[in-house]
């Protein structure tokens, strides 16, 4: 079945294709599938990958584990639940984000539901970007395909600059960094399996970044310089989006998630504050 361009975008110039509405364009298959190093070494159900041991350091620009948040923000009533407010900027959806002690769940029923959550942020992001970010989330309990999407959004106070990080569901993912008209923009591989994973996503003062899932770091290429979506999501803000893909229910929950100004250590213990 054909990828449906969104009217409001330009027609991605082949051969790339944009897998996801208003998304980035990629290119299809540009890294092998499932061609990173084996990440999610704890099956869903069983001890989480960095799970906080009893010293921790302090996430000096956010931080959220949501420890306290209960209820549910969608379409109709969009909240917000502990500062996150329900979004479907890229698309419509009818399921909820569910909100229990200890996490935000990205719920689904069909194979475009595509929908998120943000929050403002305490303070504008660096200038240069300059800034780690480190959060957990559990992979949809369905066959991972390309329209499989994890994603994470972070914007200055006019969306003009940002981060973007996108984990698709066939190994490939992509992080952008910098201004929207023409966002650097690098790609890489990993390896989903259904499992429970800590990613940790570093920017330097330049604005290259490294990124490590599950505290085994994974190589990026640079890819070029595209164009973004972050004018259409509110600005000073961090969001999380995400879609199974697929035609029934399914849900992955995020845990913990910080974010620290300058580069700290991918081994990093955060204190859920």
């Amino acid at each position: 079945m054909p990828m449906i361009q969104d009217p409001k975008k330009p027609k991605c110039p082949p051969p790339f294709i944009r897998p996801i509405p208003q998304g980035p364009c990629i290119l299809p298959g540009f890294v092998t599938p499932f061609g990173g190093p084996a990440s999610g070494i704890s099956p869903l159900g069983g001890s989480p990958v960095g799970a906080p041991s009893a010293g921790c350091t302090i996430a000096n620009f956010f931080a959220d584990c949501f420890q306290e948040c209960v209820g549910e923000i969608s379409a109709v009533s969009p909240g917000p639940i502990c500062g996150w407010t329900f979004s479907e900027v890229f698309g419509t959806s009818t399921t909820p984000i569910i909100f229990t002690p200890g996490s935000m769940t990205i719920t689904t029923d069909t194979s475009v539901d595509y929908i998120g959550a943000f929050k403002s942020l305490p303070r504008p992001l660096p200038q240069n970007l300059n800034i780690s970010a480190q959060f957990e989330f559990t992979e949809y309990q369905t066959p991972p395909g390309p329209t499989t999407t994890y994603q994470l959004f972070l914007t200055n106070p006019g969306s003009t600059r940002g981060i973007f990080l996108s984990l698709f569901g066939d190994g490939n993912g992509v992080i952008q960094v910098g201004d929207i008209a023409a966002i650097p923009s690098w790609i890489f591989a990993w390896t989903p399996n259904n499992g429970h994973h800590i990613v940790h996503l570093s920017i330097d003062s330049r604005g290259v970044p490294r990124i490590w899932i599950d505290h085994e770091e994974i190589p990026v290429t640079f890819f070029g310089d595209l164009f973004s979506i972050f004018d259409q999501l509110p600005g000073n803000t961090i969001s999380f989006f995400g879609g199974s893909g697929e035609n029934g229910p399914a849900a992955s929950p995020i845990s913990r998630v910080f974010l620290m100004e300058g580069n700290a250590a991918p081994a990093t213990n955060f204190c859920c504050q």
